[in-house]
């Protein structure tokens, strides 16, 4: 039988690295929720302004067309990176199943191994009373 202990080690770095990955992939999320965030609050603001002026300043529109397809963009951005998220999670969860598989089977073969032993141990305290209740059955009795 093999030792188990390898494949064990390497399915925790598997999980340690899937485990990085995915909170890189959340940090950065955190930070395209933030940058949106920032931009809508920047161009309610503007919008806000805009609508207490007499008259629209120039390059109004473009600035608002522009930060609504930014917005669009980082919404989109969002999407795919929630998505790269949920495969990450389905990763990390299919490598502990696996991790569990083997740690299992490694304790199982552990139980075994140990009832062998106190089976071969339990035969050997059994022989030795055998014997000795053999000579003792065998001395003569003064």
């Amino acid at each position: 039988m093999t030792d188990l202990q390898p494949l064990i080690r390497l399915h925790r770095w598997r999980i340690d690295e899937k485990r990085r990955a995915l909170a890189d992939l959340e940090t950065y999320r955190d930070g395209l929720e933030a940058e949106r965030v920032r931009r809508r609050t920047e161009l309610d603001r503007e919008i806000a302004l805009a609508s207490e002026a007499e008259q629209l300043p120039p390059g109004y529109l473009a600035y608002v067309k522009g930060a609504n397809q930014q917005l669009g963009r980082l919404a989109k951005s969002l999407t795919e990176v929630a998505s790269r998220i949920e495969k990450a999670r389905e990763a990390l969860a299919a490598e502990f199943r696996e991790l569990k598989k083997y740690e299992t089977a490694e304790k199982q073969r552990d139980e075994r191994a140990a009832a062998a032993r106190r089976k071969a141990e339990t035969a050997m305290y059994d022989e030795i009373g055998l014997i000795r209740h053999d000579r003792k059955r065998r001395a003569p009795t003064p």
